[in-house]
């Protein structure tokens, strides 16, 4: 059970790179002037696969790990029932939903719209995610993946049926509405595969944490994980980049699905390989994106109060400055806060507490009634 413990450093980097990156994003999106545009979609179309897609990819990847540890505990104390760990993920899911809702009423009352109430930002998306994954769960790898890719393609159908009736008031447009509202976000259809996918990996690390011994335990990471996870990545980074250019650049195309997805694998291969199996080993332990990856939910929130700071009013050369150095400056700052407060201010760690609490409650309130 003492493997099963371990930290994996490759995920927290991965999850720390996508939020520092969005953060970044976000910045020279709300920053720039509308002539120096041109500089904000050279980023998105080159990085975007490392931003919101790849944030559900990793949390993902982190949920099922997560379970899959608590699971196996239960079944091996007594103090711990399976419905506990089962109805802890539904309520974390459920918390993550009130947040959800209380971010897009935030931003509707800000905007004057109250279309945005519901609206795909990405911490609903995440929520939905959460809950649609659950059942899927129980099921294999193999169909996890054959399910992700079918609603991929039919995503395609769908929005070509449904985008013809945006904003319309009908049926048709309710439905749009529901399921694409805004376009240009993270709507459920496009993103969901993205975290089931991330389902399928995460129960490749957890089958890695259970073995015991070095020389298995490694050749299983290289076999099962790492050059499968890079192949497929850097095929699909070629297919896309190199046959089907330029039209990987444009987001919620086929190309661009290749394109995040090839990523993605690549990324999670070449961290793991460097830092979980420690083929290198760095002298000092850099935890930069450790604490966006901490902090992540804390700072996706609270990032937003420097929409207005420099609101249009930066030309290209100084919205790129701006934004890196405001990305840096927040991730020392983050360095910082986790000296002085630790877990109490990461809203992550919070709920994962507080849906802990309510389920060893209604376990016990269960218990007494019987």
């Amino acid at each position: 059970m003492t493997a099963l413990k371990k930290r994996f450093k490759s995920i927290d980097t991965i999850r720390g790179i996508s939020m520092a990156w969005m953060i970044f994003g976000h910045l020279i999106d709300w920053w720039t002037k509308p002539e120096s545009s041109w500089v904000v979609g050279i980023f998105h179309s080159f990085f975007d696969p490392i931003g919101a897609s790849c944030f559900l990819f990793i949390s993902g990847m982190s949920i099922t790990l997560s379970y899959r540890k608590r699971r196996s505990k239960a079944k091996y104390s007594p103090d711990i029932s399976m419905k506990k760990e089962r109805n802890e993920y539904l309520i974390r899911a459920f918390l993550v939903l009130l947040v959800a809702f209380g971010y897009n009423l935030t931003v509707a009352i800000g905007t004057f719209d109250p279309s945005f109430i519901w609206a795909w930002f990405i911490l609903l998306t995440i929520a939905m995610s959460l809950f649609l994954a659950f059942p899927l769960l129980y099921t294999s790898k193999y169909f996890r993946i054959l399910f992700s890719t079918l609603l991929w393609f039919f995503n395609f159908i769908i929005i070509d049926v449904l985008n013809p009736f945006q904003g319309e008031l009908g049926l048709l447009g309710l439905a749009f509405h529901i399921f694409y509202y805004p376009l240009n976000l993270s709507p459920i259809l496009y993103f969901f595969s993205f975290f089931l996918l991330g389902t399928v990996i995460g129960d490749l690390f957890f089958e890695f944490s259970l073995i015991d011994i070095p020389v298995k335990k490694r050749e299983f990471a290289m076999r099962k994980m790492i050059w499968p996870l890079f192949l497929i990545g850097i095929g699909f980074l070629i297919m896309s980049v190199i046959f089907m250019y330029p039209s990987f650049l444009s987001r919620r195309t086929i190309p661009w699905l290749f394109y995040s997805v090839g990523g993605h694998f690549t990324l999670i291969a070449v961290l793991f390989f460097v830092q979980d199996l420690k083929t290198i080993n760095f002298k000092k332990n850099y935890r930069f994106f450790y604490y966006y990856s901490y902090y992540s939910l804390t700072v996706f929130l609270l990032h937003n109060v420097l929409y207005f700071l420099f609101l249009n009013q930066l030309d290209a050369f100084w919205a790129i400055i701006f934004s890196f150095s405001g990305s840096i400056t927040i991730g020392l700052i983050l360095n910082l806060v986790y000296k002085k407060l630790g877990a109490k201010f990461s809203l992550k760690i919070q709920i994962s507490l507080l849906a802990s609490s309510v389920s060893t409650k209604v376990e016990a309130l269960i218990m007494r009634k019987r």
